[in-house]
């Protein structure tokens, strides 16, 4: 009986210690399906180096249990892109990174997002800010797109400050994300 409450007690521990965020799809994003759609996420030096994804419904008229993505993911890749999303169009959706030796073991769920039918324009690419400012995605054309095996990110975004904007071309997402890891502390 110790031993049993010593090893809860220990994979408790080591979940709160394990930090993966899905940052995408986040709430209100969709993927569009028989589309390419794109899983990122952030991590710390505690994760594992490894993950599986995969993706739930818990409507089962919707998804009939886990789909698969993608095994024995490599955590430090940041993002992993869905070619041919076969998903049924439906609302609920949430993808989950997972122990790829036991699925059970959950690290991270994604916010709840919708498959759309083919056809529909692909999901805005929305922006966060940190304390010290604002930004502005309104009526602003962003892309990402995937060449050669990376994934870039097109736009434009309008700070808070009345002449203050930035754009960006090809910009890789890594180098993205760390710089809005980084600003975000000041």
């Amino acid at each position: 009986m110790k031993l049993y409450v010593v090893a809860t007690s220990f994979a408790a521990l080591m979940a709160t210690i394990r930090a993966f965020t899905i940052t995408s799809p986040s709430g209100g994003s969709y993927w569009v399906e028989f589309t390419s759609n794109t899983i990122s996420w952030a991590t710390t030096s505690n994760d594992p180096p490894t993950v599986s994804l995969q993706v739930i419904n818990s409507n089962v008229k919707t998804l009939n249990g886990v789909f698969s993505i993608a095994e024995y993911v490599k955590a430090s890749q940041l993002s992993f892109t869905v070619t041919n999303v076969t998903l049924v169009v439906g609302d609920g959706y949430a993808v989950q990174m997972c122990n790829p030796m036991n699925a059970s073991e959950i690290y991270a769920t994604s916010a709840p997002f919708s498959v759309k039918p083919n056809g529909t324009a692909p999901a805005p690419i929305t922006s966060s800010t940190s304390p010290n400012g604002t930004a502005n995605n309104t009526n602003n054309t962003n892309s990402m797109s995937t060449t050669g095996g990376n994934t870039h990110f097109n736009g434009s975004a309008k700070a808070s400050s009345p002449n203050s904007s930035a754009s960006f071309s090809k910009v890789p997402i890594l180098t993205t994300l760390v710089i809005s890891a980084w600003a975000s502390f000041f």
